[in-house]
């Protein structure tokens, strides 16, 4: 009798376990292409707030059987693809891995959209997540009489190629031989999600040669306000003008000036909804006072910088991981510079 109700209390201890787990979630692939042939370093990234959400930080062999497994959602799709080893990080938001594509699989197309779709599934303690996909293309062939005589936008169509659907690109190969500036294309990817996901890191694979002459530069520098692929936007300083920063997470705007422009200059537009980021980490702050916004940030896991606000001196603010800090500022007139971004580390003042 005793035996029986140990072993009833076992089972009920484990199914409210498993009742109370959740199910682990991706917010997006990136790169989400490969081709035949060739293997694919590939990262899964989790919502932000979602520490945990692949488990433990560490290195798993993912096999059949392990608590962390990358699978296919059809199973029919391992003719295609296979993954290796993961690497769990930031707290078990991030996965790290390689996407092997076999040489047998025939894709028709370098467009991500007419490409072999894989619908792709993190298995984490026998949950599985929602699915995302990766696709599988024929290397882009660049254009040589572009490529060749003049500098131009690599992403940007035209014979410079085009990015998929979170920003990378794949090419047979890449010869930038004219003297001058290269820079790369932030118009937007994936028109079936908000946001523009055109400030997502610019990746570039190459299947054969690499070779970019001496007198040639690569350019991912941002544009005013604007940020280059994968930086954060930067912050509006100016009273009733101007927005935020676009970029893979937008800078904040500056709301109103005694009520002078109270909707004021919006904040920029990122990777995700309004200006956040696609996992939903946010940008820069709003002031909602009198003052420049914060910069955002282009670190998945990081975030946008504080706006400063009005005060009788200049207070020194908190530092922010990720985006600067808005300007400061005292009385008339106003005066100093924003904060620093920072990336690996926190921005400064």
């Amino acid at each position: 009798m005793i035996l029986k109700k140990y072993s009833f209390l076992l089972f009920f201890a484990f199914a409210a376990t498993r009742t109370a787990s959740a199910q682990p979630m991706i917010s997006y692939l990136i790169p989400d292409i490969g081709t035949p042939g060739m293997n694919t370093y590939m990262e899964i990234i989790a919502p932000i707030n979602d520490t945990s959400n692949f488990g433990k930080d560490g290195f798993y062999f993912g096999n059949r059987g392990d608590i962390i497994q990358i699978v296919c959602a059809n199973p029919s799709d391992t003719q295609y693809v296979r993954f290796g080893p993961c690497i769990v990080s930031w707290n078990g938001r991030m996965i790290s891995t390689q996407v092997f594509v076999l040489p047998w699989a025939q894709p028709n197309s370098p467009d991500w959209q007419a490409g072999i779709k894989i619908p792709i599934q993190v298995l984490f303690d026998g949950d599985l997540s929602n699915a995302d996909t990766f696709y599988i293309v024929k290397p882009q062939n660049l254009s040589p009489s572009i490529v060749l005589t003049s500098p131009g936008t690599l992403g940007s169509g035209l014979g410079w190629g085009t990015r998929s659907r979170r920003g990378a690109m794949i090419v047979d190969s890449l010869v930038l031989a004219a003297t001058g500036v290269y820079n790369f294309s932030t118009s937007d990817c994936d028109p079936f999600t908000g946001g523009n996901q055109g400030y997502l890191p610019f990746i570039l694979i190459s299947k054969g040669t690499i070779s970019v002459a001496g007198s040639s530069i690569l350019d991912a520098s941002a544009s005013g306000i604007d940020a280059g692929p994968g930086g954060g936007g930067g912050g509006n300083g100016l009273v009733c003008d101007s927005r935020g920063g676009n970029g893979f997470t937008g800078g904040g705007g500056n709301s109103h000036w005694y009520n002078a422009c109270s909707e004021g200059p919006p904040a920029g537009e990122g990777t995700g909804k309004f200006q956040d980021g696609l996992n939903g980490v946010v940008g820069g702050e709003t002031s909602t006072q009198n003052e420049g916004g914060g910069g955002g940030t282009g670190h998945p896991f990081g975030a946008g910088g504080e706006a400063r606000y009005f005060n009788s001196g200049l207070s020194k603010p908190q530092v922010s991981f990720g985006g600067g800090k808005g300007g400061p500022v005292c009385c008339t007139p106003q005066v100093g510079g924003g904060g620093g971004g920072g990336f690996a580390v926190k921005g400064f003042d």
